[in-house]
């Protein structure tokens, strides 16, 4: 999917698991993505429903730990049903969009 597609979709929840980074590496690497035109517009970074997670851990590899994936994005998606019912793990929940349309980490 190219990243125009992604901002036309309209998106209400946006998770960033990056294939092969920890959640540290996907930190350092936010920026390059706050920056892309039609970000502010997101409906997912306006209302702060944006996730960065570790890709490596929980979504790259197959396994046992597709069950951690699954809570990780069924607390992200519906907090309302499943916030603390499960281990906590690594997600870091990105800022709104600042004054100015800048997003902030």
């Amino acid at each position: 999917m190219t990243w125009s597609e992604v901002v036309e979709s309209r998106p209400e929840v946006l998770v960033i698991a990056c294939c092969g980074f920890d959640l540290a590496r996907t930190q350092r690497d936010l920026p390059l993505l706050l920056g892309r035109e039609g970000w502010p517009e997101i409906p997912a970074v306006r209302d702060g429903r944006v996730f960065a997670v570790d890709g490596s851990s929980y979504f790259s590899r197959p396994g046992p730990r597709v069950v951690d994936s699954l809570e990780i994005l069924a607390e992200i998606i519906h907090p309302d049903l499943f916030a603390g019912r499960f281990p906590p793990r690594p997600v870091l929940r990105l800022a709104t969009v600042g004054a100015g349309g800048a997003a902030r980490a």
